[in-house]
């Protein structure tokens, strides 16, 4: 495990192995491109989905398709509410944008993808790396890289919880049947997770923490390294003259 949530996690890849700094610049490079190029005609949507099938594949490939549908699932979630505000919207005060809900569906699902398949690749000892290469100071990256591991923790309580509560034999149609159930299960779980927040705090005061992170862990760029980014500087330049014809 890489101190990242269950989610997010992935085993040895490809991209996995690359120098923390590709993967970043990686990252940012994809979504920067990916929001200034419309999603105005099939053959940019096919390229883009293209390259995040590439990416798929070089961040951990079919390991990760239960994780991806996850997700995709939260994802479609949020989409169909938004998407239920703005029919709303259209019907009530025709203020609602279908277009503007189009383009977000696109730009999220992007986002989301992109920000999944790499963060999965960049552990928590490679934060540490990297806030140090980058000078940030202490108090700043410590805290940041403390609500990852808490973030872990809730990710796992949120998967715990549930299949305690199955166990039992509180299903969903219980639950449906007594919607007022849900609220007991956030509270069970917000509890859990401020009470493991807790035993995390003092266990790393008990080991002598004093608000500093460090790591033993080094990296330098390789000659991979730089085909890697070539390769990557050859897919956005290709999605560029793709979206220019």
């Amino acid at each position: 495990m890489n101190g990242f949530p269950p989610l997010l996690s992935v085993e040895r890849s490809f991209v996995s192995t690359r120098h923390p700094l590709l993967k970043v610049l990686i990252g940012i490079a994809l979504l920067v491109v990916f929001f200034i190029i419309p999603d105005q005609s099939i053959s940019v949507i096919a390229a883009k989905g293209g390259v995040l099938i590439i990416l798929w594949f070089g961040t951990g490939g079919p390991a990760r398709w239960k994780s991806i549908i996850r997700i995709l699932l939260l994802l479609s979630g949020f989409l169909g509410i938004l998407l239920l505000c703005t029919i709303l919207g259209k019907l009530v005060t025709d203020q609602g944008n279908l277009i503007f809900f189009r383009e977000m569906v696109f730009k999220s699902f992007w986002t989301v993808t992109i920000s999944f398949l790499i963060g999965g690749t960049i552990q928590y000892r490679e934060c540490v790396y990297f806030s140090r290469v980058l000078k940030i100071p202490q108090a700043i990256s410590t805290q940041i890289l403390l609500v990852i591991l808490i973030w872990g923790k809730l990710f796992k309580e949120f998967f715990r919880v549930p299949l305690a509560w199955k166990s039992r034999g509180i299903t969903s149609r219980y639950l449906r049947r007594h919607p007022g159930m849900i609220a007991g299960l956030l509270k069970v779980v917000l509890f859990r997770v401020t009470r493991q927040a807790t035993r995390l705090e003092l266990s790393l005061v008990s080991r002598g923490f004093t608000g500093s992170l460090y790591t033993c862990f080094s990296a330098s760029w390789s000659p991979m390294d730089s085909l890697t980014l070539l390769g990557v500087l050859v897919m956005i330049s290709g999605l560029l003259l793709i979206s220019l014809g």
